[in-house]
Order: C-alpha cells, then sequence, then structure tokens
C-alpha cells in the first residue's frame, strides 16, 4: 500500500499533475462547446480535406487565406450562465 502512494505521489509530482490538468481543460472545452472531445480525430479529418497540413506533432493551415478567414470570423456571444 505504501509503494502504491509513493508511486502516485510521485508520478503526480513529475508529470502527472499536467496530464490531470490536460484531460480536465479539454473535458471543459468540449462542454463548453469550443474544441470537439476527439480533436485529433477533427485535425485529421481537415487534413484529409487538405485543410491543414500535419506538420511532426502539429498542424498548419495549407492556405494563407484559410487561415485569415478563420481568424477573422466572429466569436460567438458567451452563453449567459443561469
Amino acid at each position: 500500500m505504501g509503494g502504491l502512494l509513493l508511486g502516485l505521489l510521485v508520478g503526480l509530482r513529475f508529470g502527472g499533475r499536467i496530464c490531470l490538468y490536460h484531460c480536465a481543460l479539454r473535458l471543459v472545452l468540449w462542454h463548453k462547446h469550443v474544441a470537439p472531445l476527439r480533436d485529433v480525430r477533427f485535425l485529421n479529418s481537415a487534413t484529409a480535406r487538405i485543410v491543414l497540413r500535419q506538420v511532426g506533432g502539429g498542424y498548419i493551415f495549407v492556405h494563407r487565406m484559410v487561415l485569415e478567414y478563420c481568424a477573422a470570423m466572429p466569436q460567438a456571444p458567451a452563453e449567459r450562465q443561469k
């Protein structure tokens, strides 16, 4: 039992906490309808449609005009909390 507790504490100290924050952020963004939960599938779909290109571990827009169009889109107003 002590080894399990020690392993959990060491894991949280060296990267586990950041992993938990990452997962929590993804869930919050999905719940607020800001980002898809399965973002890799979404990004790969955009890559298959030649909107994005995968570069290393990230993605870039294929055309500068598409990037500028997406950046200029008006933001949807935030929903009021009830």
